[in-house]
């Protein structure tokens, strides 16, 4: 194959247009954009962390092929993210973006990268062939140090990875998984604002919701007045759909609203999540159509209490474990579950399908060590025999904040 670039200088050596002067024409600026989220600056600042943490690792530079990562480095994002599409972020200097040629011009709507640190593939090409070459080109494979790639990454193909692996050499590729993600758990005070907003239309989505309920009515038609909200009041769109369950189907884990009838006495869970500039909030509550069994309402004020009390003790320098066990160890003493495996809280933050948040990177489980720190956000969950609570939690200098404000109770529809 014939090696070819677009729209990219590299070494002071001018690229070559593959399809002429006229067909990637645009306004010629230094710095893409029109739509960004945060100021260059910020974005600078988040690569000279990766970059440090780059450098500790003894590597010549990264490849990030997370689309929740390639958007907090520069902004850049697009719901075509299907295709492959790779940020090589070099310990020293500019990083370079390589997308496919059809998604190349979002660059031009939210990226801060120059158009000399953009470059294509076409739909002919092999783009992990492409990759290598590039790798090449910036003198990576010539440097002797390893080459990070992002292992955990579900975008990243096995056989992409295994090219990968084959261009690289002599360099040997090493897993650079969570490097990023663990520079995203401090949100910047413009990220903050963003999921600020987007819990506000999460209140607002789940109130419109629980008081369009009504017995006859399909699970569908609630979802319908829940989106509404979400869409009319800015929400994009969202990292997971909205769930939604009722009657037999509460205990169904991740169900999405059907054409299934609500009936009298019907239990329903809603977990909804609502997104501003990729940044995500959610919320869980459950509701009962008409009067609740004591059952049911003596769980709920369970589980409300041990939030509570975990609440409470989320503040700067708070162990992780101690938060969770607040949680976990509460509903297990009740007999409110046999067994409680799942997170009980993780970090929230850029949300991409099917991802809304660092939550591989930190989440609360059992006996965790880590400590919280002011600028961390996260969805704080807990749930037994279908009955659910959550919220958005932001950790200030002083406590914890819930971002999602709606009422945390049992929600009776008459």
């Amino acid at each position: 194959m014939t090696r070819k670039y677009s729209r990219v200088l590299i070494g002071g050596i001018k690229a070559r247009d593959r399809h002429g002067a006229g067909d990637l024409e645009r306004e010629d600026k230094a710095v893409a954009g029109r739509n960004m989220a945060f100021s260059p600056q910020e974005y600078r600042e988040r690569l000279a962390k990766v970059q440090s943490a780059i450098q500790l690792g003894g590597m010549v530079g990264l490849l990030v092929h997370s689309p929740h990562n390639i958007c907090y480095l520069t902004g850049y994002h697009t719901s075509g993210f299907f295709a492959y599409q790779v940020l090589f972020v070099p310990a020293e200097g500019e990083p370079l973006l390589l997308v496919r040629e059809l998604e190349r011009t979002n660059a031009d709507e939210y990226s801060w990268l120059a158009l000399d640190r953009q470059a294509v593939y076409l739909d002919n090409e092999d783009p992990a062939s492409v990759t290598g070459r590039w790798m090449a080109e910036l003198g990576w494979t010539a440097a002797g140090d390893p080459i990070g790639v992002e292992k955990t990454c579900f975008n990243l193909a096995v056989k992409d990875y295994e090219e990968l692996c084959h261009a690289s050499r002599p360099n040997k590729v090493v897993d650079g998984s969570g490097i990023v993600g663990r520079v995203r758990l401090i949100k910047s005070s413009q990220e903050i604002a963003y999921a600020r907003r987007a819990a506000e239309i999460t209140d607002v989505a789940m109130r419109s919701g629980l008081e369009a309920l009504a017995v006859g009515k399909k699970e569908l038609e609630i979802a319908a007045a829940i989106q509404e909200q979400q869409v009319l009041g800015g929400s994009e769109y969202t990292s997971l759909p909205n769930y939604l369950s009722s009657g037999y189907r509460m205990r169904i884990g991740h169900a999405t609203p059907t054409e299934k009838v609500i009936e009298a006495g019907d239990v329903l869970k809603f977990e909804i999540t609502s997104c501003v500039k990729r940044y995500s909030a959610a919320m869980m509550r459950t509701a009962v159509m008409g009067a609740p069994a004591a059952e049911i309402a003596q769980a709920a004020d369970l589980l409300i209490s041990c939030q509570d009390r975990a609440f409470s003790m989320m503040k700067p320098g708070a162990v992780a474990g101690e938060v969770d066990a607040a949680v976990r160890q509460t509903v297990l003493k009740a007999g409110l579950r046999k067994t409680y495996y799942p997170r009980v809280g993780y970090s929230l933050g850029i949300g991409f399908p099917p991802v809304s948040g660092e939550w591989e990177v930190c989440d609360f489980m059992a006996g965790d060590t880590w400590l919280l720190q002011a600028g961390m956000i996260f969805h704080m969950l807990v749930n037994a025999n279908g009955i659910s609570f959550s919220e958005t939690i932001l950790v200030t200098e002083t406590g914890s904040e819930r971002l999602t404000s709606l009422p945390r109770e049992l929600y009776i529809a008459q």
